[in-house]
């Protein structure tokens, strides 16, 4: 009875390969056929053509936009800093004029003490002698804030003046881009 089975067994096997789709040769296809398969594989080709043109066309857009953002947010930044700098230069002006003022005041007080001096009126501790002792000392307090405010806005010009170049180099870059 073993003897049947071997080669029934073998007769199902090369039945069930021939019934699978993936062991079964494919039919060749008629000339009509190839035609309607060559039409689909070139509208295929097209539509990712287009889908290509479309992808960099997106990807253009995008660029332009992220350009565009990158001076806008340049441009933000250097609004507070031209802020900063104008506060910065009206109080350089106001203490600028300050200053003038103290050493009007300090010209005046040395005036009386020469007065002083001429008429023999003059003594060590006059109240113009340490007038001028304090106005001296306020001219040094004065002039030592003036000049950390033009160094202070030397800087912020510079900064600026670095900002807007960068600004000028995206610029430019955006007119190649839109060319």
């Amino acid at each position: 009875m073993r003897n049947h089975w071997i080669p029934a067994s073998i007769c199902l096997g090369l039945l069930a390969v021939g019934l699978f789709p993936a062991h079964a040769q494919p039919p060749a296809p008629s000339g009509d056929e190839t035609a309607r398969l060559v039409e689909e594989v070139a509208g295929l080709h097209r539509s990712l053509d287009k889908l290509v043109v479309m992808l960099e066309q997106v990807i253009y857009q995008q660029q332009v936009d992220l350009m565009l953002k990158r001076i806008e947010l340049k441009e933000r930044r250097l609004d507070p800093m031209a802020s900063h700098l104008r506060s910065l230069q009206r109080e350089y002006d106001d203490r600028k004029s300050e200053l003038k003022h103290y050493q009007e005041m300090l010209e005046l007080e040395k005036d009386v003490i020469s007065d002083e001096v001429r008429e023999g009126t003059d003594r060590p501790d006059s109240g113009s002698r340490n007038q001028v002792k304090e106005l001296e000392r306020i001219l040094t307090v004065e002039t030592a804030r003036i000049e950390d405010l033009e160094r202070r806005m030397r800087q912020l010009e510079d900064d600026l003046a670095e900002g807007r170049e960068e600004i000028l180099v995206l610029d430019e870059q955006l007119r190649e881009m839109l060319e």
